[in-house]
C-alpha cells in the first residue's frame, strides 16, 4: 500500500510539474507576443538626439543612427531597455510563421516544410534559442522607415561569435551577406522599452 501511495504521490508531482512548466511557457509567450506587438513601430527606431549622439555623432539629429551591434545593444541597455532578439522579430512580423526546432526533429523528422530556413542563436547570457521561419508566411506589412532598413538583432548566429543576426525591413525577415551580419557592421537599432527614461 505504501508503494502505490508513494507511485500516485510521485505521478501527481510529475503532472502537476509538467502543467506548471506548460503554463509558465504559454505565459513566457504571451509576453513576448504582447511585447513584440508594440515593436514594429517607427517610433521605436533609434534616431539621433542626446542620448545615442555618441554613436552616431556625424549625423543631424532627427536622422536614423546606425551603430554596431555591440553598440546597439549596449545604447538599449543604457536606455533601460534592450535590443530585440529574432524570436522577438519572428513574433512581430507573425507568430504562426514559427516552427519550433523540437517539432521539426520530433514530428517532421528533421525535414521543415519548403520556406522555412533554421534561425539558430543564442544571447549575450549564452541561452540558445532554434527555430525555423517563413518570410512567404507573413501578415504585416511594414511601412515607413521599417520597411527600408535593416535592424540588429541582439542574437548572436551560433557558433559564430563576430555575426548577428539582421531583420532586413524589406524582406520582413532574414537575409542579407554573410558580410551583413559582422557584428562591427552598422544597422538602424529598434529600441524595446520606455525611452523616457
Amino acid at each position: 500500500m505504501d508503494n502505490f501511495l508513494r507511485e500516485q504521490s510521485e505521478s501527481k508531482l510529475q503532472n502537476d510539474a509538467s502543467k506548471f512548466e506548460a503554463e509558465a511557457e504559454t505565459a513566457s509567450r504571451k509576453l513576448l507576443l504582447d511585447a513584440s506587438e508594440d515593436l514594429l513601430q517607427d517610433k521605436n527606431i533609434v534616431k539621433r538626439d542626446a542620448r545615442s549622439a555618441k554613436y552616431c555623432p556625424d549625423l543631424k539629429d532627427g536622422e536614423v543612427c546606425k551603430m554596431t551591434q555591440e553598440d546597439a545593444a549596449r545604447f538599449c541597455k543604457e536606455q533601460g531597455g534592450h535590443l530585440p532578439s529574432t524570436r522577438e522579430f519572428a513574433m512581430a512580423m507573425n507568430p504562426q510563421a514559427i516552427l519550433e526546432h523540437d517539432y521539426v526533429e520530433k514530428e517532421l523528422n528533421g525535414v521543415a516544410p519548403p520556406g522555412f530556413y533554421k534561425v539558430a542563436s543564442q544571447d549575450e547570457n549564452g541561452k540558445i534559442d532554434s527555430f525555423y521561419f517563413n518570410n512567404d508566411l507573413l501578415t504585416r506589412k511594414l511601412t515607413g522607415e521599417l520597411s527600408k532598413l535593416s535592424f540588429w538583432t541582439s542574437s548572436i548566429v551560433l557558433g559564430k561569435p563576430d555575426y548577428a543576426h539582421v531583420f532586413y525591413g524589406p524582406l520582413g525577415g532574414g537575409g542579407g551577406t554573410p558580410e551583413d551580419h559582422e557584428r562591427s557592421v552598422k544597422h538602424a537599432v529598434l529600441f524595446i522599452g520606455d525611452k523616457s527614461k
